[in-house]
């Protein structure tokens, strides 16, 4: 993974580096494992459409059939937020079971992926810096075809 990052004051390091280097999957059991206590994440919103251009970056036409998911995950004993999600997915790459299941429920997208136990790469991961949050994004490989495009935010700082 490659990127630079700014080091805003008062910004936990090991975490952090932890967090942005994590694969799908690893961003939630990181957190619990750091504030020890289980995570919830919340779906802001969910549409599905057809893509009004192509995105080069999935190898999407336009037309292709895709769902934007927005989800936030919050400490379940105060709901303070940890990490917020923005996802485009094609749906048409992932196997119905694991759509179906991101499209019914408020999973992460990598605890969904982990339990159908479908392999995934993350590539063009881009890190930066926004006011007091830390973020990437990335283009998710699935079995090898890029099946979703996913922004992720953290605060700066993470209440124990």
């Amino acid at each position: 993974m490659t990127g630079t990052v700014a080091h805003p004051a008062g910004v936990e390091w090991q975490l952090a580096r932890r967090l942005l280097r994590a694969p799908p999957g690893a961003v939630t059991s990181i957190l619990e494992s750091y504030l020890g206590e289980p995570v919830r994440a919340i779906k802001l919103s969910q549409t599905s459409r057809a893509l009004d251009e192509a995105i080069p970056d999935l190898d999407a036409a336009a037309g292709t059939r895709a769902v934007d998911r927005r989800v936030v995950l919050c400490q379940r004993s105060d709901d303070s937020p940890l990490v917020y999600a923005t996802s485009t997915i094609l749906p048409d790459r992932l196997p119905d079971g694991a759509m179906r299941q991101l499209l019914e429920t408020d999973l992460p997208i990598g605890k969904v992926l982990e339990a159908h136990g479908l392999a995934t790469e993350i590539e063009a991961c881009r890190l930066w810096v926004e006011e007091t949050l830390l973020c990437r994004s990335y283009r998710l490989l699935v079995g090898g075809s890029p099946a979703m495009r996913i922004w992720e935010r953290f605060p700066a700082r993470l209440r124990r």
